[in-house]
């Protein structure tokens, strides 16, 4: 029955119905929290119960309801956190004990207490550089270790350290151009090519280095030009951006 509710919040959340998913995803969540509860040495019904948590706050954080998001992120991290300690060679739980932190992290972020942030992003590259490490070939993990990179950076990047966030953003960009190599027709890693690139340029201009930047926006026309050509989708605003970069490429 929670999987039924579930299965229906996410259709709704699909569709932008966020009211119905949200009421679908607590039905869910009420159902694990009394399966969890009749045995809390289930593993498999405290990992339901935890991603129910991370589903409603999902929503939540959509809606701009933080404080409730914040404490639905840390109510899955509780579990997971015991999880992931008691059998800290299990992959999955390791991965979801990432995915929590994440999500207290990003409301964090919204809150603007970036100090709280930082320290949760780099619980999650903790974690997902020893994933990484496991398997190289598993582009899902070399994908998540990626974005750890860039949240760290970005949130450097709003404290004013930009040299910290570029080397964030480094390490972020040198891992999607080695999964954008490997599958030049995934539009996912081509869109995080363009991204990390952009964000290596911006941060460049910003510290007053645009010689250095130039490089970086030449890849993003490129990137983008390169997908819409391939016809791959090109949402309004990556159109927009490019013409951005267009502009400031031929005033160079």
């Amino acid at each position: 029955m929670s999987v039924s509710h579930a299965s229906m919040g996410n259709a709704l959340k699909a569709q932008g119905n966020l009211q119905g998913a949200l009421k679908a995803y607590r039905a869910a969540l009420l159902i694990r929290k009394r399966l969890a509860a009749r045995d809390a040495g289930n593993a498999g019904w405290q990992r339901d119960l935890s991603a129910s948590h991370i589903a409603v706050a999902n929503v939540l954080v959509r809606q701009g309801k933080l404080s409730e998001a914040l404490d639905l992120y840390r109510a899955s991290l509780a579990i997971v956190g015991r999880l992931a300690a008691e059998d800290a060679s299990n992959a999955d739980c390791q991965r979801d004990l990432s995915n929590s932190h994440e999500g207290v992290g990003n409301v964090l972020a919204l809150q603007e207490n970036l100090r709280e942030a930082l320290d949760s992003y780099r619980s999650v590259l903790a974690i997902r550089k020893r994933l990484a490490a496991k398997d190289a070939s598993n582009a899902n993990w070399q994908r998540d270790l990626s974005t750890s990179h860039d949240k760290i950076g970005n949130v450097l990047a709003l404290q004013g350290n930009f040299r910290a966030a570029l080397d964030s953003y480094r390490s972020a960009l040198a891992i999607v151009e080695r999964l954008a190599e490997q599958d030049a027709g995934n539009a996912e890693w081509q869109r995080g090519l363009w991204v990390s690139n952009w964000k290596m340029a911006n941060a460049l201009d910003t510290q007053d280095r645009p010689a250095e930047a130039l490089p970086f926006w030449r890849r993003v026309h490129g990137v983008l030009s390169s997908m819409k050509r391939a016809g791959m989708f090109v949402s309004a605003q990556e159109e927009f951006e490019l013409e951005q970069v267009r502009a400031k490429l031929r005033g160079q």
